[in-house]
């Protein structure tokens, strides 16, 4: 599956993983959790992020931020993956990508 990672540490960029629970959970440590950031994007974080020792994400933040008009936080390793709107993840495009990289720049 083709993914957008967005690492705590170094930049953002295209990445390909398994489409499997344990390839997602590898991504982020731990339990995933979906976060919908646009209709057919979402932001798969770590969901105990805020109560670990996970370091704050700042382009995953920006991005959330500017995405949802919400005001709040992420930690930790995260990655953006299209949702098809029947429970399944898909590949982003490379247009999606690119769109979300800037984004995340402003």
């Amino acid at each position: 599956m083709k993914i957008l990672r967005i690492p705590t540490r170094g930049e953002p960029h295209a990445a390909e993983i398994d489409y499997t629970l344990e390839a997602m959970q590898n991504e982020v440590g731990g339990y995933i959790e979906a976060v919908p950031i646009s209709r057919l994007h979402r932001l798969i974080v770590n969901e105990e992020g805020k109560l670990g020792a996970y370091m704050l994400n700042v382009n995953a933040t920006n991005l959330y931020r500017r995405t949802t008009g919400i005001d709040d936080i992420i930690f930790g390793d995260t990655f953006v993956t299209c949702f098809d709107g029947n429970e399944d993840f898909t590949d982003l495009s490379d247009e999606s990508i690119e769109a979300l990289l800037e984004e995340m720049k402003g």
